[in-house]
């Protein structure tokens, strides 16, 4: 009975977001939606794009040797540059697979590149991940839908 229960909510994960892209099969948080508690954690600031980029993107992907700050950082090599707030915005939104799933943050691939276990697949890449405060006040602001 207690097989049967993992396998169906095993199955009912991987079925609850559509066309996840893997990048590394041993990574859990890779092979579909991420489960995110938005009641237990504990906020960094309001979840509003405003602060999303001035806390976080401003501050800790561009500039210096960040991932996004030209055409020639690791991050940008996708096209992902970030210049100004209003740009960022409309780029996680562009194109067949957007990085953000308004009102569903468990499924949106941004989250999954926060929340990754594999340090040269998540965003910031390396051992240190991003603070959690940070990533709750992200996946607050795409629960809430992801205003501009």
């Amino acid at each position: 009975m207690r097989r049967f229960a993992i396998a169906l909510a095993g199955i009912g994960w991987a079925l609850s977001c559509a066309d996840p892209t893997p990048a590394n099969d041993d990574d859990p948080v890779m092979t579909g939606c991420v489960e995110r508690d938005l009641l237990s954690c504990d906020q960094l600031y309001p979840p509003t794009w405003s602060q999303v980029f001035e806390q976080t993107v401003a501050t800790g992907c561009v500039g210096g040797a960040a991932c996004h700050v030209d055409t020639s950082a690791a991050g940008a090599q996708t096209g992902f540059v970030i210049d100004d707030a209003d740009a960022t915005y409309v780029r996680l939104f562009d194109g067949d697979a957007p990085l953000v799933v308004p009102g569903d943050p468990s499924c949106s691939p941004l989250i999954a590149r926060l929340e990754s276990l594999d340090p040269d697949w998540r965003m910031p890449p390396g051992n240190t991940p991003l603070a959690a405060g940070a990533r709750c006040s992200i996946a607050h602001w795409i629960a809430d839908g992801a205003a501009q």
